[in-house]
């Protein structure tokens, strides 16, 4: 049980960073999110989850968009 909350708060954590990073560049948060997603073992380069983990966002956020500065 500790790895998979270990997992989902390194998850969250890498969500954060990369919605700040899209915001800076302009581009949705999937584009910088995914990438570091597979780099840090969570999925594969086809989407596929490789660790379980969790990802809280807003009820109104859209990763798939820029994030807005209130998102961040």
């Amino acid at each position: 049980m500790i790895n998979k909350i270990n997992a989902t708060t390194d998850a969250q954590e890498l969500y954060e960073k990369a919605k700040k990073i899209a915001y800076k560049k302009q581009v949705s948060t999937d584009s910088i999110l995914n990438p570091m997603l597979v780099k840090h073992g969570y999925q594969d380069s086809n989407g596929v989850c490789l660790i379980t983990h969790c990802i809280e966002i807003g009820v109104f956020e859209d990763t798939a968009q820029v994030p807005t500065k209130d998102d961040i």
